[in-house]
């Protein structure tokens, strides 16, 4: 037996961008409740949050803005590519119980990308002259979160309905 399968390529992806995005400060991969009771607590780490980490409390806010699109390109044309790969095993009706989670662990980094991201703009704003809106400079990514929200439910859909692969093919 061997563990390649047609998923792999997604697990594979979403783990690299799930790793990609909590290197940039963007997400911690924990739960919504797991980062609120840390912060609420003092075990978050208040120095490495985001937006610190770009400087929205010191730069020019048009330098941190700078600084966050490059990000949110980033973040979301890496959803986009994981989207596109989660299409293809909906397609071929082949999604494992591990392609799933996966999946829904790097849509759960996204979310909290976009939180990160929208945090740093909101910060800037402060010292701003002008004003950004975080939900324009975020459409792209929010339009992505959108889709693969909706592909999350259809690859738990296909899997539950018995279409999905086990992960395990026999090896040739």
């Amino acid at each position: 037996m061997s563990l390649a399968g047609p998923g792999s390529e997604l697990r594979s992806n979403a783990e690299t961008y799930c790793e990609k995005v909590r290197e940039k400060g963007l997400a911690t991969g924990e739960s919504s409740l797991g980062a609120l009771a840390g912060r609420l607590f003092g075990k978050a780490d208040d120095a490495e949050v985001y937006w610190r980490r770009v400087g929205a409390d010191r730069f020019p806010p048009a330098t941190v803005l700078t600084h966050v699109r490059a990000d949110a390109s980033e973040t979301a044309n890496g959803l986009a590519e994981l989207n596109g790969l989660a299409r293809t095993l909906i397609a071929d009706a082949s999604p494992s119980k591990t392609d799933v989670n996966e999946f829904e662990r790097a849509l759960i980094h996204a979310r909290q990308a976009r939180d990160s991201l929208a945090d740093a703009i909101h910060r800037a704003n402060d010292r701003a002259t002008r004003s950004y809106d975080p939900d324009v400079e975020l459409k792209a990514l929010d339009a992505g979160l959108t889709q693969a929200s909706e592909l999350a439910d259809e690859m738990a859909a296909v899997r539950a309905s018995g279409g999905g692969a086990d992960g395990l093919l026999p090896s040739t």
